[in-house]
């Protein structure tokens, strides 16, 4: 508060109902303003009074800064200092991570809201103390050590975590400062400590493997005993639980054990047949692949998808009734009657018996699942009765709760580690891991004396009426399913509605056991089943598509993945022998990455934009391209640069692929710099200073102007052993107040200028990677740029793909790697010596983690 005390006058010449009058108080400042009249004749009228507080001018000045410290898997963070802190303020450090330790603090409400914290993500408080004390000093994460209200909960190696920092003033209802940028930063492994990361076993459910290079017909016991060997033995344990699933061919009868290549069913129905029904889909699986394919180019998906039925087919009236509308999250989406689950009525409530859900017969077996939409806050607690009272143990989440700033779905389960209590059913979460598109958690749920184990399968990558950007992770969603026994009750499938991605992944379900069971597989039969249970399971064509190239991979990829073992090394010798096989089956594949890839309508470049390219015939249709903002607004082609999004392990849109600036795109490029808030290039070439398209990306001198508006200070240089480093401030002054932008510059100096260069040794790329992986950035995309944009990015791309996924997964798998990027640029990675290099570059990282235990 202000303690002084000034006393203005304001004069009243003539009468108004309003009287106004301009003050000039101080930012964040408390104050009691007092008034009363007085009269020419010194009589006063009462005293009223107003409180109070003006807005916060306060900022942080500079940007947050960590450094990782290995030896004990903590993060130092550099504070920056707090600008007009003129009221007692206190600090928060709130961390977002994978875990939770047992003596956490919890966020408040209303810093999760402020800092964007999900409700569906882990978040704790690191330190809640007074401004004064943390502002321009540092700070450890991760210590285990108190700090006012909160404690340091210790980090683990391999994870990702964001920090974010937050000032909120006392007696305020003023929003909190946030810091403009969270940090992201990587806990590495020391070396001593990698044997303690669990392996991801990918769990073998499809039982038999179809290679599919022309080679002749193979019985099925062959094809297991191929497959199992690539995987894991683990499958043992479940064989006796899931004798109907994919995994176990090997136990079945003598007489069923023939291939399903000499199966003796008929085959598929030809797609170019007129005699023959044209939405027929009854395939042998040793002809899905083609089929699936045909089907694609002809459109014969499409007109399959246009035979179903739209809406209501069946009637639906007791889920219509006003005292059951509430509990229907779409008006136009409701519980068909005769199939609908029905639960116990509960005492002086004659509708307790419905929620929004309905059976789904699977294969050969009655309501093998429940189609359900993703609960309300009205009906959690029925969503559990269902739980405890269909004895459910799988419940498979196809939503985020929040999605596009929407709530898809109240959150139903306690953090972890808690329980809670939903009517009758305490559920505690129990355990959890996370990986990038899935988070698998097991919930111990009690009613009265008994208690059941749940598996909560949740996917997590899958938007809201589309499909994932790849079939890979839906793939491994399957085989988790899959191997996970369901027990005696069906298992539990949502999503925000319970039809579309839970359609979805129903569908797939049941076409794998029919797979396993008798060869076949038929898409269009079981969908038009499961749509006759539910409104609208898989809600439209990209959906319907999207199950059958899932499919295609589930029962006839050649299996890529290794795990990160001591035969590895063994495994990648084999492989690399196999070269010109890898290549051509990526090439014969790659038509079911663009038929998922939605790419926007070509449009005709300008020749001014053409010759923003180095080298025009890269140019494609294939490709998304960006947009900048146009500047100036009357240039109609002030918007293009050649780049592309490419997607990271964890992060869709993580990196950019451009080619080196030209003289007459580099201000452009700063200019993408700063609207996408890059703070991370690695040039993976220097600029070839004998080719007049190249210029410098950063002049010799120590601050310039790409733009009237852009400001750049070269901060510091740096020189290692196979890179430099420069360190830059950009402000941006396009908009009031300014911005202020750290950005990091490594270049590879390694990789010799110009096109066509070879890379340097694979040892230096690791380390190159491994420096980039160090450095702390907010959540603009890291850029990449190399001579073309296209043979050094790629490169560098699937390299990143591939040992992220070997740090966080404990895989390795280059053909996953070089697909990945492809959906970007097709022509990523194309040279048998690139597919070579990326071999090379596994073994290299496991020579850095010194022993192959390390991964066990």
């Amino acid at each position: 508060m202000n303690s002084s005390n000034n006393v203005l006058e304001y004069p009243v010449t003539h009468y108004m109902r309003n009287y106004t009058e301009r003050l000039y108080l101080f930012p964040s400042t408390q104050y009691i303003i007092y008034i009363q009249a007085v009269t020419v004749a010194n009589i006063t009228s009462d005293v009223k009074f107003v409180e109070i507080y003006t807005s916060s001018t306060a900022a942080f000045e500079g940007l947050l800064d960590a450094v990782v410290d290995k030896s004990d898997s903590t993060i130092l963070l550099n504070i920056p200092s707090v600008l007009n802190d003129t009221r007692d303020s206190t600090m928060h450090i709130i961390v977002k991570g994978p875990n939770l330790c047992e003596q956490y603090s919890e966020v408040p409400e209303h810093l999760r809201v402020s800092a964007g914290v999900e409700t569906n993500e882990i978040a704790w408080q690191a330190a809640e103390v007074a401004t004064n004390k943390l502002a321009g000093e540092q700070f450890k994460v991760g210590d285990n050590r108190i700090y006012g209200n909160a404690r340091s909960c210790p980090l683990k190696p391999g994870e990702f975590y964001k920090i974010m920092i937050m000032v909120t003033e006392r007696n305020s209802s003023a929003e909190p400062i946030v810091l403009v940028k969270s940090i992201r930063v990587e806990i590495s492994l020391k070396h001593h400590e990698a044997w303690i990361v669990p392996i991801v076993l990918l769990l073998a459910v499809i039982g038999v493997v179809f290679y599919l290079y022309r080679r002749k017909k193979q019985n099925l016991t062959e094809s297991l005993l191929t497959y199992e060997m690539a995987v894991s033995q683990n499958n043992e344990n479940h064989k006796e639980e899931i004798k109907s699933a994919i995994l176990n061919f090997e136990q079945r009868p003598a007489s069923d054990t023939q291939s399903l290549s000499q199966a003796t069913t008929p085959e598929a129905i030809s797609i170019n047949d007129e005699n023959k029904e044209e939405t027929s889909s009854l395939v042998k699986v040793k002809n899905f692949e083609d089929y699936v394919r045909q089907a694609i180019q002809s459109g014969l998906l499409d007109k399959q998808y246009q035979t179903f039925p739209r809406g209501q087919t069946r009637s639906w009236d007791y889920g219509k009734l006003p005292q059951n509308k509430s509990k229907n999250r779409y008006g136009n989406l409701i519980a068909y009657d005769d199939t609908r689950v029905i639960l116990k009525k509960l005492p002086n409530d004659a509708h307790s018996d419905y929620i929004n859900a309905n059976y789904i017969t699977g294969y050969k077996k009655e309501k093998c699942y429940i189609a359900t939409q993703g609960p309300k806050p009205n009906t959690v607690i029925d969503f559990w009765r269902m739980i405890w009272q269909e004895n459910v143990l799988i419940i498979c989440m196809l939503t985020n709760v929040t999605e596009n700033g929407k709530i898809k779905c109240e959150q139903y389960w306690p953090d972890i580690g808690k329980k809670k209590k939903y009517g009758d059913v305490v559920v505690l979460n129990a355990k959890h891991n996370v990986f990038a598109d899935y988070c698998f958690r097991t919930f111990n749920i009690t009613c009265g004396e008994e208690t059941r184990k749940i598996e909560h399968l949740h996917y997590t990558a899958w938007p809201d009426h589309g499909v994932p950007l790849y079939t890979h992770s839906i793939v491994i969603y399957l085989k988790k399913l899959l191997a996970t026994p369901p027990g005696n009750g069906p298992v539990v499938v949502h999503c925000s509605a319970g039809v579309g991605r839970s359609g979805t992944i129903i569908l797939c379900d049941i076409c794998l056991h029919r797979a396993a069971a008798e060869g076949l597989v038929d898409v269009f039969a079981e969908t038009t089943s499961i749509k006759s249970e539910r409104v609208n399971m898989v809600d439209n064509k990209q959906q319907y598509l999207f199950a059958h190239l899932a499919l295609v991979e589930c029962l006839l990829s050649t299996p890529t993945t290794l795990p990160c073992n001591e035969i590895l090394l063994t495994r990648i010798k084999e492989l690399k022998n196999q070269l010109s096989m890898q290549q051509d089956r990526l090439q014969n594949i790659a038509w079911q990455d663009e038929a998922l890839r939605l790419v926007a309508s070509p449009t005709q470049l300008s020749e001014r934009n053409r010759a923003k390219n180095r080298f025009p015939e890269l140019i494609s249709d294939k490709v998304s391209r960006i947009y900048l903002k146009r500047y100036p607004t009357s240039d109609e082609d002030s918007d293009y640069l050649s780049a592309v999004y490419v997607d990271g392990v964890k992060l869709q849109n993580h990196y950019l692929a451009t080619q080196l600036p030209m003289p007459s795109t580099i201000n452009d490029f700063w200019r993408m710099i700063a609207e996408l808030k890059v703070e991370l290039i690695l040039m993976l070439q220097s600029p070839d200073f004998q080719d007049l398209t190249c210029c410098a990306i950063v002049p010799a001198s120590d601050e310039f102007n790409p733009t009237p508006y852009l400001n750049v200070i070269v901060k510091e240089n740096a020189e290692l052993e196979y890179y430099t480093s420069q360190k830059l401030l950009l402000i941006d002054n396009s908009e009031k107040p300014s911005r202020k932008q750290f950005i990091t510059i490594l270049c590879l100096t390694e990789w010799k200028p110009g096109r066509d260069q070879p890379p340097p040794p694979v040892m230096t790329m690791v380390t190159f990677w491994q420096a980039a992986e160090r450095i702390a950035r907010g959540d603009g995309p890291t850029v990449t740029l190399c001579h073309d944009g296209v043979t050094g990015c790629g490169l560098y791309l699937a390299l990143s793909f591939l040992l992220e996924r070997m740090a966080v997964e404990r895989e390795c798998d280059v053909c996953l790697a070089v697909r990945a990027v492809r959906r970007s640029r097709p022509d990523f990675v194309c040279s048998l010596e690139h597919l070579e290099y990326l071999y090379d570059a596994a073994v290299a990282y496991l020579e850095y983690f010194e022993t192959y235990a390390n991964f066990s």
